[in-house]
């Protein structure tokens, strides 16, 4: 039985070589009883165009805000059967908003790189450079070597899981994603009420010209009819008058009838007086 606890500077500088757990090694990595991991040459960034991404010596993976990324590491872990890892990135990234979402330890017996699944909650994108030593590890002694080593489905791994990549395909749902939306629904509101703003200006200067236009050009009666009344002039014969001074019906309602007199016939004397 060996005494639990968590490994020291000096343990370390002793145990990972020695055993091979950490691969490739660098004693320059051991800080403050913990190893530092680096960015290995593959990354996927979740998005609508997101495609694995294979990092070269200089290149680096830009993480935009409300976006995950999949980062393999550049080491090759071998965990011993008597001890646990514990996993977590930088502060300087924690406060720039990178929040890891993976797991937190390693298994005992677990064999291959390790996959870090981060979520950028800041307000800027992040660059991670390949080569960056941005991953603390940390091993801590349990009471005993165990047999219940790791079997999953990720021993032996050495590239991005397709599973994982799958999973992120699809641009993630963020506030930041949100608000570009509803910048772009702005934009297009903006646009419909420009166009309905010239499209009542223009029908309500159609419509009032319309409207003068009518005013300026009033149409005349028809001759047959009388300004007076509804009903057609008539003439002495019973036809309709075309007649300006034809008097209409109201005027030979209110005129007096006249009864002609009769002629005198005056018939010749046959006696002539001087």
């Amino acid at each position: 039985m060996s005494r639990a606890g968590f490994w020291s500077s000096e343990t370390l500088k002793t145990r990972l070589p020695s055993e091979a757990i950490v691969q490739p090694y660098n004693e320059e990595a051991i800080k403050a009883c913990c190893y530092e991991l680096s960015v290995g040459e593959e990354a996927f960034v979740s998005g609508e165009d997101a495609q694995k991404i294979h990092l070269k010596n200089g290149g680096t993976v830009a993480i935009p805000p409300g976006q995950v990324v999949l980062v393999l590491t550049q080491e090759t872990l071998k965990m011993p059967l008597d001890a646990i890892g514990l996993l977590s990135i930088k502060f300087g990234l924690k406060a720039r908003g990178l929040i890891n979402v993976s797991g937190f330890h390693v298994d005992p017996g677990f064999e291959g790189k390790l996959v870090f699944s981060m979520y950028n909650a800041g307000v800027q994108t992040i660059h991670l450079g390949v080569g960056s030593r941005i991953f603390m590890l940390w091993l801590c002694s349990i009471d005993d070597a165990t047999a219940d080593k790791y079997h999953g489905t990720h021993n032996q791994q050495k590239h991005l899981p397709d599973d994982a990549i799958t999973n992120l395909a699809a641009r993630m749902p963020s506030p930041f994603t949100v608000e570009e939306e509803i910048k772009s629904l702005r934009h297009e509101m903006n646009i419909i009420k420009t166009i309905l703003g010239v499209a009542v200006t223009l029908g309500l200067t159609a419509f009032f010209t319309s409207l003068k236009g009518c005013a300026t050009s009033s149409p005349s009666p028809p001759p047959f009819f009388s300004p007076l009344s509804t009903s057609p002039m008539l003439s002495a014969s019973g036809t309709p008058s075309n007649s300006p001074n034809a008097p209409s019906a109201t005027d030979a309602a209110i005129s007096p009838s006249v009864t002609p007199l009769p002629s005198a016939t005056v018939q010749p004397s046959g006696t002539h007086r001087p």
